[in-house]
């Protein structure tokens, strides 16, 4: 594991630079500040109210696990002429110069293979250890909430300076997060992660055109008729033996292309995409199991056709992430699903043919369009042995949200993401859909506490077979004890919250 440990030093501030758990859209980020050309008008929910604020000079010490330096959304070590990084330091330095404060950043570079436990193990050690040494927990959310579950965050329902309600706050994971009246982390669309991390569908514009296609699945979408099966004719229109072998094989044109398996991540979309949810709320908030195995069965079959179709090519455990976008760059695969973070990878960015962006396809055209956003998403917390600085550190977090929102995601979204990125407004029309159609299943959120995820499906896309029923009948009774257990233990903590 690589260790930096980066002084951010106070300085003048620079000029700034140029969002429900289970089937709830979240709505969190529907009115943004007027950059980059916008006219959409800035309302009270996109800035915070804390006025004017001191710290006194004190410092506030930031832990943060990234998959590499170029994805930063914590520190940057300098300005530079790229707009996301620039809106990254000016940001850290006005939250310097408006809350009296020096903010320091520990940033943890993973090495190959890793599991993302770093930041968890520094930080339960010093918890262990009575240490105030971290301030702020910024971690991927599949590790995170381990952290929580073994008492090591403070509730930070317990400040009134953080304004859940706030557009910068996500009120999908609020809602998936919160239990009973508390709430350990927070995250939404202040956070870069939140973005990159979203499912979409990526389709060749110029491969579909030459079928006569054009711009039609845009209409699609917006007449709510782009479902799984949908998706599916169109791939089975597709098959081209490029390189004249007179067999099938990866140097082929495909109309769909997906790296399958346990290792894999690329078709867990489809499981919010089709409103599939194992855990939601009572009446007191608290979480209860409760999955519609029907639905999770329809959408499988569903999943397994497109997979299965005479059009798709499917990649195992032998093949990379990498290897599924060289192909859909290469003009090999008319469409492909995986995180949007993948428009900023050299690979498609660099791409000669234009390339469009759609949802996740739904199940049914009954249901709304849901968006699913990978576990590596940050989420932001305090440690358990800061609960008596929480006032302080929920000033920090509601005004580094605010200024994040207010400078950060504009950069990230409105230029270099809507104007850079994406080539078209149709797709920035999609864009927009999609980032408000976010719904977290809260399941896959503590999925180091559960056996059935959206992952443990990934070996039934693989085998070609549904066999979820049986799944789920072998796994139901394990089920409903951890969440008893899940119950206990959140109630336990809260109890010693603050001994």
């Amino acid at each position: 594991m690589k260790k930096i440990m980066i002084w951010v030093l106070v300085a003048v501030m620079v000029l700034p630079v140029l969002l429900v758990s289970c089937v709830e859209g979240d709505q969190g980020d529907q009115t943004d500040s007027t950059v980059a050309g916008s006219e959409q008008l800035e309302t009270s929910n996109d800035r915070d109210d804390l006025g004017e604020v001191d710290l006194g000079g004190r410092d506030i010490t930031v832990i943060s696990r990234v998959e590499n330096v170029n994805q930063s959304e914590v520190y940057v070590e300098e300005t530079d002429s790229d707009p996301i990084n620039s809106a990254v330091y000016s940001r850290n330095l006005a939250l310097e110069e408006r809350l009296k404060c020096k903010i320091n950043v520990v940033q943890l570079l993973p090495e190959a293979g890793s599991v993302a436990g770093e930041a968890v193990d520094e930080v339960s050690n010093m918890v262990i250890a009575g240490g105030t040494d971290y301030n702020i927990v910024a971690n991927c959310s599949y590790t995170s909430m381990t952290l929580a579950l073994n008492g090591r965050m403070t509730d930070l329902r317990n400040t009134q300076y953080i304004d859940f309600d706030k557009n910068y706050w996500s009120q999908g994971f609020n809602d998936a997060l919160s239990y009973k009246n508390s709430q350990f982390f927070v995250t939404g669309p202040m956070s870069l992660s939140y973005y990159r991390y979203m499912f979409v569908t990526l389709f060749n514009k110029r491969v579909l055109e030459d079928e006569g296609m054009g711009d039609e699945l845009y209409e699609v979408v917006e007449n709510g008729e782009w479902t799984i099966d949908y998706m599916t004719g169109i791939v089975e229109r597709f098959y081209r033996d490029l390189n004249g072998s007179g067999s099938r094989d990866g140097a082929d044109l495909y109309g769909f292309c997906a790296r399958i398996g346990p290792t894999s991540s690329m078709m867990d979309g489809y499981w919010e995409g089709s409103e599939i949810c194992v855990l939601k709320k009572d009446e007191d908030n608290a979480y209860v199991y409760e999955i519609d195995q029907e639905r999770l069965s329809d959408s499988l079959d569903a999943v397994l056709a497109l997979l299965n179709s005479s059009g798709s090519f499917t990649a195992t455990t032998n093949a990379g992430d990498g290897d599924v976008l060289t192909k859909f760059a290469q003009d090999e695969s008319v469409m492909i699903n995986y995180r949007l973070i993948a428009v900023e990878d050299p690979t498609i960015r660099n791409m000669t043919n234009d390339y469009g962006i759609l949802p996740i396809p739904k199940l049914n055209e009954s249901q709304d369009y849901k968006t699913h956003v990978q576990v590596e998403v940050i989420l932001y917390g305090v440690p358990s042995t800061c609960y008596d600085q929480i006032d302080d550190l929920g000033i920090f977090l509601e005004a580094y949200a605010s200024e994040s929102y207010n400078r950060v995601k504009p950069a990230y979204y409105e230029v270099a993401l809507t104007s850079k990125y994406v080539k078209d407004q149709q797709s920035v029309d999609m864009l927009d859909r999609i980032v408000n159609s976010v719904a977290i299943d809260p399941v896959n959120l503590y999925c180091a506490s559960f056996n059935f995820t959206s992952g443990s499906i990934r070996s039934v896309h693989e085998s070609g077979t549904n066999t979820v029923g049986s799944m789920i009948r072998k796994n139901e009774k394990t089920l409903k004890k951890s969440v008893e257990k899940l119950n206990k233990a959140l109630d336990k903590i809260l109890e010693q919250q603050g001994n």
